[in-house]
């Protein structure tokens, strides 16, 4: 179950700025994961992205992040245009670059993929970095 800061972020906080704002008061990698996972993806791109901002944003958080945003279809579809998806596309390409220059120091927040094996052995043979997939324990 997740704090009650992050219920009240959620669902007591309408505005993407008053979420936002929220949100930087959050202290813990543990919190910004339990947002993440509550959160309505639907409202938008601006609360996972200032999770990724986040100085307690931690490797196992932004692999989350990347997951929850499905990130896989962005990297195994480049020549796609995502101009009516631009907010999310941005998103993706963001995180998955910073995850891969190594932005992200490992914390506390692990992390294993919902991928199967079978899946990982698809994303592995279309070039996608094993890190996006593969467990990370802190």
């Amino acid at each position: 179950m997740p704090s009650v800061e992050v219920v009240r972020i959620v669902d007591e906080l309408n505005d993407a700025d008053q979420r936002i704002a929220a949100l930087r008061a959050l202290l813990s990698a543990e919190q910004l994961l339990d947002l993440a996972r509550y959160y309505n993806w639907g409202d938008g791109m601006a609360v996972p992205q200032a999770i990724s901002d986040h100085p307690a944003c931690d490797l196992g958080v932004a692999l989350h992040l990347f997951e929850l945003a499905e990130g896989t279809v962005f990297l195994t579809s480049p020549e796609r245009d995502w101009s009516c998806q631009h907010e999310w596309a941005e998103f993706c390409r963001v995180i998955s670059q910073r995850i891969l220059s190594g932005h992200y120091a490992t914390g506390i927040v692990p992390f294993v993929s919902a991928f199967s094996p079978v899946q990982c052995l698809k994303l592995r043979r279309q070039g996608i970095p094993e890190v996006f997939f593969s467990p990370l324990v802190p």
